[in-house]
């Protein structure tokens, strides 16, 4: 969840992110590295923007622009086109000027995750290249808990989602009627911020994504869970109105994921800000 921390008013993003799935784990969490044909990449451009409500709320939307691209019969085919559509809503509950020993800043927030985009159970593709979303309305609630320092800043985040059962009719697998189990899932995530100089810094990220029953194991007849660990850094470089971040992920840096798709990406990020 996009949250604004600082002393701002509202704050635009636009990013590009480049993805390659290049693994899938199973159940004994080995690792089966897929074949050239196999090989996935995911390209995002994601337009957000966040808007103080007043001095404790505010909201923000977040919309991807996904362009997926694999070899299909020897040839690479690209498809492209609107992601799942985020709302948030956030409230400090302990604003920055009110910090105490442990936490200079504390957030509540809920976000609902919109099916705007085709799914497993809405594609008409064999080759499923247009699946871009879950096909599912997601909701979302969590804390974010910041804390600063003289070097930097630590940041903390947990999330809980839940995720409704839904029904489809006449999808590529056939005429029944498909029903998808309702699932609740969570993400954690630790980010620890390091100051270079007055306008730069470094930042890592450790996080774990736990899924309680993926969206197919409805179609594999199965309810598995996916848990996928990730290891982040990069670096940014800041104005009084903008950051520029360069964000490097890896999947494989921890050995801890099963059922799981895994690959590699980078992103490019710039943050305009209106400050009050």
């Amino acid at each position: 969840t996009q949250l604004m921390l600082g002393d701002t008013k509202s704050v635009w993003r636009t990013s590009y992110n480049d993805r390659t799935l290049l693994a899938d784990t199973g159940s004994n969490q080995k690792v089966k590295y897929r074949a050239e044909n196999e090989v996935e990449s995911i390209r995002t451009l994601n337009l957000s923007h966040s808007y103080r409500l007043s001095d404790y709320w505010q909201t923000g939307i977040s919309i991807p622009m996904i362009e997926k691209t694999k070899s299909i019969e020897s040839n690479w085919e690209s498809v492209s086109g609107l992601g799942d559509i985020k709302f948030n809503l956030a409230y400090e509950f302990l604003p920055e000027f009110k910090r105490n020993t442990f936490m200079t800043q504390g957030f509540v927030y809920a976000e609902m995750t919109a099916p705007t985009a085709p799914s497993i159970y809405d594609t008409k593709r064999l080759d499923l290249l247009d699946i871009r979303g879950s096909g599912h309305m997601v909701y979302t609630s969590g804390i974010l808990l910041k804390k600063r320092q003289k070097v930097g800043a630590s940041v903390f985040q947990i999330g809980l989602s839940y995720r409704p059962s839904k029904e489809f009719k006449k999808t590529l697998f056939g005429p029944e009627t498909i029903k998808t189990k309702s699932s609740v899932d969570h993400r954690i995530s630790f980010t620890q911020n390091l100051r270079l100089n007055t306008k730069s810094s470094f930042f890592s990220t450790i996080s774990r994504n736990y899924i309680q029953s993926k969206t197919t194991s409805t179609l594999s007849l199965n309810d598995e869970p996916s848990l996928a660990s990730s290891l982040a850094f990069g670096v940014d470089y800041s104005t009084s109105t903008s950051t520029y971040l360069l964000t490097y992920q890896d999947d494989f840096m921890l050995n801890q994921s099963y059922n799981r798709v895994l690959g590699k990406s980078i992103s490019l990020s710039y943050v305009h800000r209106a400050n009050l």
